[in-house]
Formats: C-alpha cells, structure tokens, sequence
C-alpha cells in the first residue's frame, strides 16, 4: 500500500498473518490499534473486524 493509505473495514473469514519487511504500519483490528514495524508479524484471528 501507500503511505497514508487506508483500507475499508472488513471481516476475513480464516485467520490472517503478515509479516513486515519493510516499514511500519498501523493496524486497528476488533477495536484495539497497535504499530508494526519491519520484523514484526501480525496474526488476526478470523472473523476479526479490521
């Protein structure tokens, strides 16, 4: 994505994992909002709102 850039809010039906190389990002999932930076994963369960 862009810097900047934004998604619309979603539902995924399986569980999600990102793992970052580059960067940071911002992630708000089922009301909680936390920073990510390059090494770091992100796993969001699924049905999780995003």
């Amino acid at each position: 994505m862009e810097p900047s850039a934004t998604g619309p809010e979603h539902a995924i039906d399986r569980e999600q994992v990102w793992m970052l190389i580059s960067g940071s990002i911002e992630v708000t999932a089922s009301g909680r909002t936390e920073t990510v930076a390059a090494g770091q994963a992100v796993v969001l369960p699924a049905g999780a709102m995003r």
